[in-house]
């Protein structure tokens, strides 16, 4: 089903939070909402905007009244293209090129740093 790919992905672009129904709890919560709409629930920080997901990704996208408008403005106008190009691209572009890696043992570790943890994993 890649339209409720994009949905989620959609969704999550324009701020939403994926809360997942993986307990008895959050699994009775998710068969109380209508799948595939919206439902505004008021609470005491303002109107809590829910989308039920039941079968792909059985879960409820939670987002506030900002994340409801960013959607819609996704709808609207979609999301930019991997073609779109930063206007400083070339700055971030030559920053990253510009210089060799440093070698790990020329950083100064802390004791408290994750230095023994590097040195672990790699």
């Amino acid at each position: 089903m890649p339209v409720l790919q994009k949905v989620g992905f959609d969704m999550e672009s324009a701020g939403f939070k994926a809360r997942f129904a993986n307990d008895a709890a959050g699994k009775a919560a998710l068969s109380k909402l209508p799948a595939y709409r919206f439902v505004v629930h008021n609470t005491p920080n303002g109107p809590r905007y829910l989308y039920a997901d039941p079968a792909k990704c059985m879960c409820t996208f939670v987002g506030n009244r900002d994340n409801y408008l960013n959607y819609q403005d996704i709808l609207r106008r979609g999301l930019p293209q991997a073609d779109y190009v930063a206007p400083d691209y070339k700055t971030q572009a030559s920053a990253l090129l510009s210089d060799d890696p440093i070698a790990s043992d020329q950083i100064d570790w802390q004791p408290d740093s994750l230095a023994d943890a590097f040195r672990d994993y790699y």
